[in-house]
């Protein structure tokens, strides 16, 4: 049976909302995975999260050591 064909022969085939209730993941798999489309949004979340997270560190270290002046 082919794309346009009346009868829905398998929810994991055609996508949508029944293709998410296939992947069955425990644990942190559940929020960080590739087959989900809120599993890859939580991935580049935290990715971009990490990466402020590391910016701003060195922001604020950088702030509090004052330069060392030679004389």
């Amino acid at each position: 049976m082919g794309f346009f064909s009346k009868h829905k022969t398998n929810s994991r085939s055609h996508g949508g909302p029944e293709a998410d209730a296939w992947f069955h993941f425990t644990g942190i798999k559940k929020y960080f995975n590739s087959y989900t489309l809120a599993g890859r949004m939580n991935c580049v979340l935290a990715t971009y999260r990490g990466i402020a997270l590391i910016f701003l560190d060195f922001k604020l270290r950088s702030k509090k050591t004052p330069a060392v002046k030679a004389t």
